[in-house]
């Protein structure tokens, strides 16, 4: 990767480079040497993140906000956590992405086959759609995670939630037209708000014990509680 040039590494542990090649970024991502590392690749500017212990915890959490509504609403789902998620089309043209956490939801888990059984160790976007809602984690203000939109609007997610640990806030986007608007109301799981969610997360800090599967089953009565919402 001799042509590829460090544009910057910021407070986080973020390495950016650009004219990196889609092939050397292929590389470097099926690389078990690298599996502890996240990377975001669009048109030879390559990404690349090692998530913190909060970030890894934002990321679980905002999981089990999902997993716990969806059992409440009785919704399908299907995890991906960070799957890596890619396309590409020439030598330094391409989009690929891990996200914190991402997820099938809903009519299209029905269609979808165990990748253990298949012993299916990577998506092929070609042939498998993307996932329904990825989630990322931002931790730090010196990244935002919004430039990541371009790269999931070229992959085809249809839905994008931003979690900024710091702040306390989320934020929910809908892909259209090539683009993500900001929505006040998620479609994939449509009882939730972004308001809702961290109202979800509070629920965990007000318990006496830090206990996830607790936590869970806690989520999953509270989702049942809310009202319906019209498709």
């Amino acid at each position: 990767m001799a042509s590829a040039t460090i544009l910057d590494q910021d407070s986080e542990g973020i390495v950016a480079r650009h004219e990196v090649a889609w092939e050397t970024y292929r590389q470097l991502r099926d690389d078990p040497a690298n599996d502890h590392l996240r990377m975001e690749y669009l048109d030879g500017t390559l990404t690349i993140m090692s998530p913190d212990p909060i970030h890894e915890e934002a990321a679980d959490l905002m999981g089990l906000v999902v997993r716990g509504t969806a059992a409440g609403c009785g919704i399908a789902i299907k995890g991906l956590r960070s799957t890596t998620l890619r396309r590409g089309i020439a030598a330094f043209k391409g989009s690929g992405k891990d996200p914190d956490n991402a997820f099938y939801v809903g009519p299209h888990v029905e269609a979808m086959t165990s990748f253990r059984k298949l012993r299916k160790a990577k998506l092929n976007l070609d042939v498998d759609r993307p996932p329904d809602l990825a989630i990322e984690i931002e931790v730090d203000h010196s990244r935002d995670s919004t430039g990541s939109l371009s790269t999931y609007a070229r992959l085809g997610v249809p839905e994008v939630w931003r979690y900024d640990v710091a702040e306390d806030t989320l934020r929910f986007f809908r892909l259209a037209e090539g683009g993500y608007l900001e929505v006040d109301r998620s479609v994939v799981l449509p009882r939730l708000t972004p308001m809702l969610v961290i109202e979800a997360l509070d629920l965990l800090d007000a318990r006496p014990a830090y206990d996830e599967a607790a936590y869970l089953d806690q989520v999953r009565a509270w989702a049942q509680a809310l009202p319906d919402v019209a498709p």
